[in-house]
């Protein structure tokens, strides 16, 4: 790309010492709140790990059916989603964005200790009054989600973005993923008390909350909103600057996520009610996708940061549109937790690159407006897939196709209809953000083999050298097998790394190039 040359440089700006004192203490603060930021998720997390996974557990327990558990999923949604219009208009409500982010959040929080009521103060009707709980907790956390989003697109630079929210969601998952095996050994102990068990879980989620909502107040706001653009809703969304990137974008994760709610909610119930697992088996499977996404999410940062948010979305996008097939040819446990783990490490990389994606595709004026309208149609595609999903549970209950049955059924037009989706949309993604050029193929190869594999050698040298450390076998030192052994592992790195370089010539070879280059997608 031919870059024009000013012919002279710009001047470089001087800073008296007052104006230097004073960017430093703001990049300070800026600092801290990135801080505060992390450990606000983290007990976000501690509270969605001991909450929002249990959720559809306590349903069962109360005598919930399988449609009845979609609809959890499903109602909720619907009316967060009718709710985004509104979150750009509450927003400016406010004299800022962080009072109305603190207020929402504790409503937020509130919705768990109702919860807990609802086997001691009903008899009947305790599943619909779990939904009608659940859909206001939905909407609060809906309403805040687009005024936090652009909040924190100020507080982190676009160039590191990838890096910090890789870090953040390793930190994250690491809290959802300890919160939630507590939680399962809670319950699983609690299996003649399970409500008392459940009473603990749904505590110490409000009080995350709560100490979630500490660490929001100590975050800064840089600059508060005082040129308000104009409104427009969600039939406007798609009427004003359609060749906006994010207006595909938006309408591919509308599907994304109406076929994956296809099946999403119902992995509990086939695990719980069709496969019998007790509590401590359901939070070890569900507990493997989360050591993968704990794993996999510094790994992901440092690729988005490389190669930039469309790569990365085309090449997981394909990856989740796998997911539901592995689930139809066992019921080990054993291989369903590595069907998590395959899951989770894909997830890991495909939420990071969608926030930092419609984070940096829009201007900060318009942020949370474009986030909340895009958040309304999100929201809708969860609706849609959940409703038919359990439209499909009733459907396929009985019926049989070759060895599939039931839920399992459900599973594969969730697959089938994922797979539709990447193939349609991941080509028509855009992204302005200038990074290395890289083929597709040759990413995808590398992102999902090459480099996991040079990791995993560079774990197994570094495990050999601090197990030989001192120790003689034979005639000669372990040392020396260890010198031997990382020789050996730099030559299966060449080789691999030669093989890469091979798909890439053969990619680009002229037998087998395109004679005339591809459109900018």
């Amino acid at each position: 790309m031919d870059e024009k040359t000013p012919e002279s440089p710009p001047p470089i700006p001087v800073l008296t010492v007052a104006q230097d004192s004073t960017a430093h203490g703001k990049i300070k603060e800026i600092n801290a709140s990135l801080d505060a930021s992390i450990k606000d998720g983290a007990a976000f997390s501690v509270m969605a790990g001991f909450g929002d996974s249990y959720r559809a557990p306590f349903a069962l327990a109360l005598g919930a059916s399988a449609a009845q558990v979609g609809l959890l999923t499903s109602i909720p949604q619907l009316l967060a989603s009718l709710a985004q219009p509104f979150a750009y208009k509450f927003n400016y409500a406010f004299t800022n964005r962080k009072k109305f982010v603190l207020d929402m959040v504790t409503l937020h929080a509130l919705a768990w200790p109702l919860m807990l009521f609802i086997p001691l103060a009903l008899s009947d009707f305790k599943v619909e009054a779990l939904i009608a709980l659940a859909s206001l907790y939905a909407v609060f956390g809906a309403i805040a989600n687009p005024a936090w989003s652009s909040w924190m697109a100020e507080l982190v630079p676009e160039e590191k973005r990838g890096g910090y929210f890789g870090k953040r969601n390793e930190i994250l998952v690491a809290a959802l993923l300890v919160s939630m095996i507590a939680g399962g050994v809670i319950l699983g102990f609690a299996q003649n008390a399970l409500f008392w068990g459940f009473g603990i879980l749904f505590v110490t989620a409000f009080i995350a909350r709560l100490v979630s909502r500490h660490y929001l107040s100590k975050m800064i706001e840089p600059l508060p909103l005082e040129a308000r653009v104009p409104y427009f809703g969600p039939i406007d969304y798609f009427r004003r600057d359609r060749r906006h990137p994010m207006k595909t974008f938006t309408l591919f994760l509308f599907f994304t996520n109406f076929t994956v709610n296809v099946a999403a909610p119902f992995f509990v119930v086939y695990m719980l009610r069709d496969l019998g697992f007790d509590y401590f088996t359901f939070t070890f499977i569900i507990s493997a996708g989360m050591v993968a996404r704990f794993l996999s999410n510094s790994y992901w940062g440092k690729l988005t940061d490389k190669y930039g948010n469309r790569i990365i979305l085309r090449a997981t996008g394909i990856l989740i549109a796998v997911v539901p097939f592995l689930w139809l040819f066992t019921p080990d446990y054993r291989v369903l937790a590595l069907v998590e783990m395959f899951s989770g490490f894909a997830w890991a990389g495909f939420e990071l690159a969608t926030f930092n994606y419609i984070i940096s595709v829009n201007s900060r004026e318009k942020t949370a407006n474009m986030v909340a309208n895009h958040n309304f149609y999100n929201g809708l595609g969860i609706v849609a897939g959940a409703a038919i999903g359990s439209l499909l549970t009733v459907a396929f209950a009985g019926q049989e196709f070759f060895w599939m049955g039931g839920l399992l059924l459900v599973f594969l037009a969730s697959g089938l209809l994922r797979l539709l989706v990447a193939a349609y949309f991941l080509p028509r993604i855009r992204d302005n953000r200038l990074t290395l050029g890289v083929s597709e193929r040759e990413f995808f190869w590398k992102a999902t083999a090459v480099y996991p594999t040079r990791g995993l050698l560079r774990e197994l040298q570094m495990g050999w050298n601090i197990g030989v450390q001192g120790v003689r076998y034979g005639t000669g030192t372990l040392a020396d097998r260890a010198r031997k052994s990382r020789e050996t592992i730099k030559h299966l790195e060449k080789e691999l790394s030669e093989l890469a370089l091979r798909e890439r010539f053969e990619t680009l070879s002229p037998e087998k190039a395109p004679k005339q280059p591809p459109p900018n997608a």
